[in-house]
């Protein structure tokens, strides 16, 4: 039986995976002269020995205190010295702070410039200063040191929240079925126009390829490479089309129509799936047959296996349970009578355990420590500096810049062009791939913007442009204006009941249309309508799109204007970070074509000339040479830097160190043994103890359950990379 709720059809969101935090800047020789990050320069485990000249250093992962802004990082680790001849190791705790960068690929984050002091308490000073200096000459050849992002933000704390996004919880239509079906989503009511040269009409407002035949007033909607005809496009039935409209073979040849001709005449449907239409973005579960649930251990919950989505069954009430774009909704019936359920979620959600197939909804679940990291991970910005000479946009209308009222503000914006254009104070702002430029007016002429008027930020969540509120001007010079965003930006906004979502839950649809255009509204306003769900790994969203056209979901869709004769249609794909996309235009009228294709991952979609971001410095700023040594480099935007080179021996994870050795806050070091209780290193060796304070007890405790959790989570980014985690 095909399923169109297939596992096997994703299509990513833009994500805000990770951070940048300081604009770290370099020319365009450094940039080509280090193109490819070395192995070396990602985090290899720990803990990490390093050896020279005999004697043996030791490395604990760091435990991390603070992370002002982003920008700076405070951390205690654990060292053990073995100096040339010594049969046993000295054991003492670095406190250090350094500045950061984030390689969002790599999920990994490097510390440059580290500032250290190092204690080693208990010893005499003179044995104190030569053990300090073989550590120090250990932190000083390793100018960037690369950690796990992972383990970072298990040490963390969530960020401030003063009651976070207000954006809507109600469910949208939500539609079951237990046989095969696909849900056509319109924006408002369905809107067919004229293919030039043809007796075709095609549906402006829905993301399928859908085409009505003038003559007979058929429809043809075309799903996978089948075709299938009904009369009544609201109501159907729809079966397999026995035959095609002529007038097909006409579509004009360009890659607007590319995949709808190279389906001409297609292959006959083998099974018809259920063809649901809605006039608004809504929700499609579909089941092989009856629901098969399966028990999750010590809860009250089952999830169900056929095939397998975040679709829950509670015994204790009695109720289903369904999780989409960060939202919970709950019913009796799966037929209907949803509800929502994200603010009174069941406590049984919170006892799922981590490593069980539905572990991964845990990230939705307020109060979980997945919860909580993936709102620290959004709460990350990701920063780059831009050439202010060098960053350009071109900002295109469908006829006369149309401006329309942001609802409770004096702003406007305009809804005729793809960009992002607002009013604000007598000025017209755009904010495009993460940069905002400022222009006299509307079509022009624009130049990077150096401050944006606080007023832009007042732009409230049911506004299609409220996720430009995410993208900020930190600072600037006459050449160059740092700017920066976090996840808001791509439509993931930290909810007020304490969990990240996706959009703004906004479910539009006669709305956003009129009867001369249809223009469509950008990802961020949308929530449903794709199966959207949250993903650690990716640290993003992701769409289930076979069930829900071939273009991905709502918001995806076709434009057209009468006046110039102009129809669009897009595609879009977007990756864990990032998105490439396709759009094309057509003039019927003037029989002319025009594209344009693009790959980002936000700030990587600029030229290296107009904007250098943290994700350029990280990839770039090492490489490995041909004797098999590492060089790297850090440069900070407060001029600090530094140059090492280390042999490719120099540094290995270490295999025979327990890696439960702890830098205590008091300056002592601390590890648990296998049986989970706490020992102190004295200058008699480890030592049974009980004279921690229960303050101490409880911070070992807890920096325990976070390194642990921070491995896991970095286990599972690693694993992804490397292709093994995607589901």
């Amino acid at each position: 039986m095909r399923i169109h709720r297939s596992s096997s059809h994703r299509f990513w969101f833009p994500a805000i995976l990770a951070a940048c935090f300081v604009a770290f800047g370099y020319s365009n020789s450094e940039q080509s002269a280090f193109a490819q990050p070395a192995a070396a320069m990602t985090d290899t485990g720990w803990p990490r020995t390093h050896e020279k000249d005999g004697h043996t250093v030791v490395i604990f992962q760091p435990q991390v205190d603070d992370w002002k802004d982003h920008k700076q990082i405070t951390f205690r680790a654990a060292t053990a010295v073995t100096p040339k001849g010594a049969t046993e190791p000295t054991y003492g705790v670095i406190s250090a702070r350094a500045d950061t960068v984030v390689d969002p690929d790599a999920r990994t984050a490097y510390l440059a410039n580290v500032q250290a002091d190092i204690r080693f308490s208990g010893q005499e000073d003179a044995k104190a200063r030569s053990l300090q200096a073989m550590v120090q000459d250990v932190i000083t050849s390793q100018s960037t040191v690369p950690v796990s992002l992972d383990r970072i933000l298990a040490c963390m704390k969530p960020p401030p929240n003063a009651g976070g996004v207000q954006v809507s919880l109600d469910p949208p239509p939500m539609f079951y079925s237990d046989t095969p079906a696909v849900l056509v989503i319109f924006q408002g009511a369905p809107q067919m126009k004229p293919v030039a040269n043809t007796k075709l009409n095609f549906a402006v407002n829905t993301n399928w390829d859908l085409v009505q035949d003038q003559t007979t007033s058929q429809y043809f909607l075309l799903d996978n490479e089948s075709w299938l005809n009904t009369g009544d496009l609201l109501k159907g039935p729809w079966i397999a089309a026995a035959s095609l409209p002529a007038d097909l073979s006409k579509l004009p040849a360009d890659d607007n129509w590319d995949n709808v001709r190279k389906n001409v005449p297609g292959k006959p449907a083998a099974t018809v799936p259920k063809v649901i239409v809605s006039d608004q973005p809504a929700e499609l579960i579909v089941t092989e047959g009856a629901p098969k649930l399966v028990e999750i251990p010590g809860t009250t919950l089952k999830y169900v296996a056929n095939p397998q989505m975040p679709l829950f069954f509670n015994t204790a009430d009695n109720s289903y349970y369904y999780l989409v774009a960060g939202r919970w909704f709950s019913t009796k019936n799966l037929s209907g009578g949803w509800k929502a359920a994200s603010a009174q979620l069941p406590d049984e959600f919170q006892k799922i355990p981590s490593d069980n197939p539905m572990g991964y909804v845990l990230a939705s679940v307020p109060g979980t420590n997945e919860c909580k990291d993936a709102i620290l991970l959004a709460s990350i910005p990701h920063q780059a500096t831009v050439n202010i000479n060098d960053a350009k946009v071109a900002v295109t209308y469908d006829g006369a810049p149309k401006f329309v009222p942001i609802q409770g503000t004096t702003m406007t914006y305009a809804v005729n062009t793809s960009n992002q254009v607002i009013l604000a104070d007598g000025k017209y702002y755009c904010c495009f791939q993460g940069v905002w430029f400022v222009a006299p007016a509307a079509t022009g002429p624009w130049a990077v913007c150096t401050s944006v008027p606080t007023v832009i930020y007042t732009i409230p969540p049911t506004s299609p442009v409220y996720n430009c509120t995410y993208v900020k001007v930190y600072e600037s010079t006459p050449t160059t204006v740092v700017v920066g965003y976090t996840s808001g930006y791509s439509g993931e906004y930290v909810a007020a009941t304490g969990a990240l979502m996706f959009g703004a839950g906004v479910i539009v649809g006669a709305a956003i249309a009129n009867n001369d255009h249809y223009y469509a509204y950008p990802a961020p306003y949308y929530s449903y309508g794709c199966a959207a769900r949250y993903d650690y790994a990716h640290g993003s969203y992701y769409r289930g799109a076979a069930a829900y056209g071939p273009y991905g979901g709502a918001g995806y869709s076709a434009s057209y204007n009468p006046s110039s004769g102009t129809y669009k249609r897009s595609a879009a794909v977007y990756g864990p970070s990032g998105s490439a996309s396709v759009k094309q235009a057509y003039n019927p009228y003037t029989n002319t074509a025009a594209s344009h294709a693009s790959g980002s991952n936000g700030y990587g979609s600029w030229g290296s000339s107009a904007v250098s971001h943290n994700g350029n410095w990280a990839a770039g700023g090492h490489q490995t040479n041909n004797a098999g040594g590492t060089s790297a480099w850090a440069q900070t935007s407060g001029g600090k830097g530094g140059n090492a080179y280390q042999t490719s021996g120099g540094a290995t994870v270490a295999k025979t160190n327990s890696g439960n050795v702890y830098a205590g806050k008091d300056g002592n070091v601390y590890q648990k043994t296998g049986t989970g209780d706490w020992q102190q290193h004295t200058s008699s060796g480890w030592q049974n103890t009980t004279s921690q304070s229960r303050e101490m007890q409880s911070q070992l405790n807890s920096e325990a359950a976070s390194r642990s959790r921070g491995e896991y989570q970095a286990s599972r980014s690693a694993s992804f990379s490397r292709g093994g985690g995607r589901r």
